[in-house]
């Protein structure tokens, strides 16, 4: 089935808008992250550093999927579905320590928002895999709510904007 074309422009509007920085931007942005990126969270530099690494190639990949949807290029929608899913941090070169301390140092509130936003990564490699493309488009669009989610709660020095919903600007979608 053909997707809508509005439904397409309201996709491609939000990445832009929500995950869009470009190659320029990412300079300027990576001086914040140094300071800004997982403020919240009282973690150890090295493992603020793996935790930047990783939200800097899920953005990646957020933004690799956006123009695969709009011309339907499934198998790489699924491709960086499936490098999103897999690329918990907790899988990541870690030593039992800080394996340890990580698991410690997140909140519950955290570690539940990165198990549900990898789980939604994994059912949108299905809806890729599926060429279902209602379902990459809700899928995708779940995904971006889990961003919202978490950096709402744990990255508002990051996105300071995402700090307080106005409730005149909330659709109740």
């Amino acid at each position: 089935l053909p997707v809508p074309r509005n439904r397409i422009a309201v996709i491609l509007m939000t990445v832009v808008a929500f995950v869009g920085p470009t190659a320029a931007d990412e300079k300027r942005e990576s001086s914040h992250e140094e300071t800004a990126a997982s403020s919240q969270i009282d973690l150890p530099s090295h493992l603020k550093k793996l935790l930047q690494e990783e939200m800097r190639a899920v953005a990646g990949g957020i933004r690799a999927i956006a123009p695969a949807i709009g011309i339907g290029s499934y198998e790489e929608i699924e491709a960086e579905a499936k490098k999103i899913e897999a690329s918990y941090i907790l899988n990541k070169r870690l030593s039992e320590e800080d394996a340890r301390h990580l698991e410690h140092a997140l909140p519950e509130g955290f570690k539940t928002l990165d198990l549900q936003f990898h789980q939604r990564a994994g059912a949108l490699a299905r809806a890729a895999k599926d060429r279902d493309s209602d379902l990459v488009l809700h899928h995708y669009n779940k995904l971006l709510e889990s961003c919202v989610a978490c950096h709402s709660q744990y990255a508002t020095v990051r996105f300071p904007e995402l700090a307080t919903e106005p409730s005149d600007h909330h659709h109740g979608h």
